[in-house]
């Protein structure tokens, strides 16, 4: 009787136990429940803030709450905070893999971020998981939407080309950059023609297609050119090659000799080396004497004359015309450097123009009052005939220049 007795009481107790279990458990279910609909209401709102501490509680109670963590994600992306939701809608799915709205809260999270490909990753993911219809419809209202260009670019023959990791489509008028695998991935660039290769959207199944012309150089012109003897001549760094599809490329140029001497007139040829290119390119360099008679008349300006009788030749003039006055029109010409400065005759004879009311000619003048005339800051003109014997100046005449 005794033992009886002691049963029914150890009954008793368990009984008085699980029901003090369920009832706080029924107890936590309503706070949780009240504190997602609180959390809801809050997010309806706006008031995001509040509608955190809501879910979190939610949580805080029953934490593996899915609608509660969904709730807090969304939250989280309407504030900006993308890392923080996704992290959240991971948790979600690890929590309950097979929970539909957990895929699809995640993949339009990554739409919103413009990562197509891991959202169509993940929502066939979950359809794998769970066949939910839902995520399926998703799946195909997305590709539906998306709007794939067939790619046409150019390479140079020779020149490595690797086919785009990924390519931009549009969705909704929206581009968005997803990935793409290739059929192959070997582009052979060494003979010129047109290559086409097929792909196919990651995660979409949807065809792609990249048309790859190869164009190679055509013809390159030879060069002809001049310098004059004693001037700094740059053999060029670049190459302008007309290529088979008609347009044009610059191309580095390497060439032989690499340097040029001016010191000597005479012609002289460079070859030049262009990567890709089978023929070698000609460079005919003509240097010309820049030596100016010695004797015989020049049109010169005269900058200035030195203290030890020699004048500054600016420019070697060339007359270019006649203005309606009747008067000769000069345009500086060659400038000789080894003419630059010339000595005056003991003996030289200057005229300079003359102007009066009463007549009007040339004057001649002394040397210093030429010298004077020239130094002035009132003189008329820059422009004089000179009269050249054998290196030296023996006779000056001003020019009328109008």
């Amino acid at each position: 009787m005794k033992r009886k007795v002691i049963i029914i009481t150890v009954l008793i107790f368990i009984i008085i136990i699980l029901g003090g279990f369920a009832i706080t458990k029924i107890a936590a279910g309503a706070k949780v429940k009240s504190n997602i609909e609180l959390g809801n209401k809050y997010l309806d709102e706006r008031k995001y803030n509040e509608a955190i501490i809501a879910f979190k509680k939610a949580i805080e109670i029953e934490p593996k709450n899915i609608k509660a963590r969904i709730g807090l994600a969304k939250v989280y992306t309407l504030q900006g905070k993308l890392n923080d939701a996704e992290k959240v809608l991971r948790e979600c799915i690890d929590i309950k893999e097979n929970n539909p709205e957990s895929y699809m809260e995640l993949a339009k999270l990554y739409m919103s971020e413009k990562r197509l490909g891991d959202a169509l990753k993940i929502l066939n993911e979950g359809y794998r998981i769970t066949k939910d219809a839902g995520i399926n419809s998703m799946i195909k209202d997305i590709k539906a939407k998306i709007r794939v260009e067939n790619i046409s670019t150019t390479s140079i023959k020779g020149r490595p080309y690797s086919l785009p990791d990924k390519v931009t489509v549009l969705v909704d008028g929206v581009k968005f950059e997803v990935s793409v695998s290739w059929a192959t991935t070997v582009v052979d660039t060494n003979q010129v023609g047109m290559n086409t290769f097929n792909g196919k959207i990651e995660y979409a199944d949807i065809p792609i297609q990249l048309s790859l012309k190869i164009i190679g150089i055509a013809s390159i012109d030879d060069i002809s050119s001049k310098v004059k003897q004693g001037e700094k001549y740059e053999l060029q760094s670049k190459l302008t090659a007309k290529m088979t599809d008609g347009t044009t490329t610059d191309y580095s140029v390497s060439w032989k000799p690499n340097t040029v001497d001016t010191s000597k007139v005479g012609s002289y040829d460079f070859e030049g080396t262009v990567d890709g290119y089978d023929k070698k390119v000609k460079l005919t360099l003509k240097v010309e004497s820049s030596k100016i008679a010695r004797s015989g008349k020049q049109v010169v300006t005269i900058n200035s004359v030195t203290e030890d009788n020699k004048i500054v030749i600016g420019d070697y003039l060339k007359a270019v015309g006649r203005a309606p006055s009747d008067a000769i029109i000069y345009e500086a010409g060659t400038t000789s450097q080894d003419l630059k400065i010339l000595d005056l005759s003991r003996n030289v004879s200057i005229e300079l123009l003359q102007f009066g009311p009463a007549q009007a000619g040339m004057k001649i003048v002394t040397l210093e009052q030429f010298k004077q005339y020239i130094n002035s800051k009132n003189r008329r003109s820059f422009n004089f005939t000179i009269t050249i014997e054998n290196g030296v100046v023996t006779k000056i005449m001003e020019n009328y220049c109008p």
